[in-house]
């Protein structure tokens, strides 16, 4: 503003003396450039303000096993086709095996490989949380809803929470459908199968069912030993100095959760320095 009110002469006359004919010179702030490109802006953070996406978690550094590469596969393939097809896709398993882990990944992919699309990625709590505070009233509810309508994805972990909250419930169920509806691509995890969910409607379990299902189980052994690998990796331990049987004694006994895991590498780190 203050170029263009103060000192756009000056400016105007430099450049006409460097090309040498005349031109008018006139500053616009970058999201009008956007908006006359044709270029959609990204949305503006006005709801699920404490949500947040670690960009450390990516494809490229989630150890596959037989446990879960049908679901790694599914997340990959969704991530680089949002909204085209197995919408929405539901991934179950139990605490701590990857469902977070892959729910980031893809939402870190989407938005690197085209920077004009966006993902929003929250928890059922963020998400009950944030109607009980913004949707009681019609405009805020309506507020709320195209705030979201406004991502390629919506992304919630651990759906089994809404369950037994029939106005949330009717509420996600709304939204639900007007992003299937418009190509928006839902992905949704949860602690057991659409069909074993308690509480929700049938409709709903029905809705959350009518995509792709993929389960996680809990990792082998030598999947476990691999994912162990990779902790040391990136940590102050060497790896060359803990023996092979002390990873497999780990996996052996942590292996039905990931989070176990990290509690006894963390006390493994702690006793070597």
């Amino acid at each position: 503003k203050i170029l263009n009110d103060q000192y756009i002469d000056l400016i105007s006359g430099a450049a006409r003396e460097v090309i040498g004919q005349y031109v008018t010179v006139e500053f616009k702030f970058i999201d009008t450039l956007k908006q006359a490109r044709g270029e959609p802006e990204k949305p503006k953070i006005e709801f699920f303000k404490n949500s947040v996406v670690n960009t450390s978690l990516t494809f490229d550094n989630f150890i596959v096993g037989k446990c879960d590469i049908e679901a790694q596969q599914a997340a990959i393939y969704i991530a680089a086709n949002p909204g085209k097809s197995f919408n929405p896709l539901f991934i179950h398993s139990n605490s701590g095996l990857g469902k977070t882990h892959l729910l980031q990944a893809i939402v870190n992919y989407i938005q690197e490989k085209d920077p004009q699309k966006h993902a929003l990625y929250i928890t059922s709590n963020d998400f009950i949380e944030e109607f009980i505070q913004f949707a009681t009233g019609e405009t805020n509810s309506s507020k709320l809803k195209e705030y979201i309508y406004s991502f390629d994805a919506l992304l919630i972990d651990d759906i089994q929470f809404i369950g037994g909250k029939k106005q949330t419930e009717q509420f996600l169920f709304e939204i639900f459908n007007t992003m299937l509806m418009h190509g928006k691509q839902v992905v949704i995890t949860s602690d057991k199968h659409p069909s074993e969910l308690k509480n929700f409607d049938e409709r709903m379990k029905s809705r959350f069912g009518q995509g792709l299902t993929q389960s996680i189980s809990n990792p082998d052994t030598e999947t476990c030993v691999k994912i162990l690998k990779s902790k040391i990796n990136a940590g102050p331990l060497d790896i060359n100095c803990i023996k092979p049987e002390v990873l497999e004694f780990i996996a052996e006994k942590f292996s039905k959760n990931i989070r176990n895991i990290d509690e006894a590498l963390n006390k493994l780190v702690w006793y070597t320095t």
